[in-house]
């Protein structure tokens, strides 16, 4: 009996080092997985892709209101590895951006374009482009979705614009209402200064005589009427009836 015992030891052990070689787990990690980690290391040996702008903020200086400008941006990837902007975004719907779509290798640059439209806008402006990269964070050579920030700005100058109607409605009522009055007014006060004695004339009452005496001093004059002397303002003449009255009818 106690010779049986070791032997049924042996047995157990042999069996339960069979039951784990036949288990292989290291079999059961998956191959893809394992493809993953290798790209992945691959990527990461050959560094992060680094951007660098000329320039994070583009000044306009004076702009009129509403005008449309765009600013220029010049990016360049000083990484080792393909820059890739994904989204670029706004503060304001007033600039819409244009950014390269694709893949900036290493060493290349590309433009991203920013169209500011300053309609409304007469102050002192400050908009904002947030542009969403896979650009390495710090001193970290892993690839992350990083937020890179560029400004535009412009001082608001000359708004007349935004008074160009008014300003239009005045010259229009200048020309067609105020000049043609200031005109005629003109030539009433020329013709009321020509005006002689023995001078026929209407006033614009529609009384109809003939001009015996004028007064400069008072600014009157007297006509003779079939009802007699009547004495009138001056003002009280009137132009084109007097014209047509004086002019002898055509046969």
């Amino acid at each position: 009996m106690r010779k049986l015992v070791p032997a049924l030891v042996i047995v157990l052990s042999t069996a339960l080092l069979v039951s784990c070689k036949d288990g292989k787990p290291t079999v059961k990690i998956k191959s893809e997985n394992i493809e993953k980690a290798k790209k992945r290391d691959v990527e990461i040996s050959k560094g992060s892709a680094v951007i660098e702008f000329d320039q994070l903020t583009f000044d306009f200086g004076t702009v009129n209101e509403g005008d449309v400008v765009n600013a220029e941006f010049t990016v360049t990837n000083a990484g080792e590895t393909d820059l890739i902007i994904t989204k670029a975004t706004p503060s304001c719907g007033c600039t819409v951006p244009t950014w390269p779509r694709q893949p900036i290798k290493p060493g290349a640059s590309s433009k991203i374009i920013a169209k500011f439209n300053t309609a409304g806008k007469t102050k002192k402006q400050l908009k904002s482009i947030t542009l969403t990269t896979n650009t390495a964070r710090g001193n970290s050579k892993s690839q992350k979705m990083i937020s890179h920030t560029i400004m535009i700005q412009a001082e608001g100058g000359s708004s007349l614009g935004q008074f160009f109607p008014f300003i239009a409605i005045i010259i229009v009522f200048y020309f067609f209402m105020i000049l043609p009055q200031s005109r005629r007014k003109k030539k009433e006060k020329q013709f009321r200064a020509s005006l002689k004695r023995g001078s026929k004339v209407v006033t614009s009452s529609g009384i109809h005589g003939k001009l015996m005496d004028i007064n400069d001093t008072e600014g009157t004059v007297t006509i003779e009427t079939g009802a007699g002397k009547i004495k009138f303002e001056r003002e009280a003449i009137s132009v084109e009836l007097s014209k047509k009255y004086s002019t002898p009818a055509k046969k």
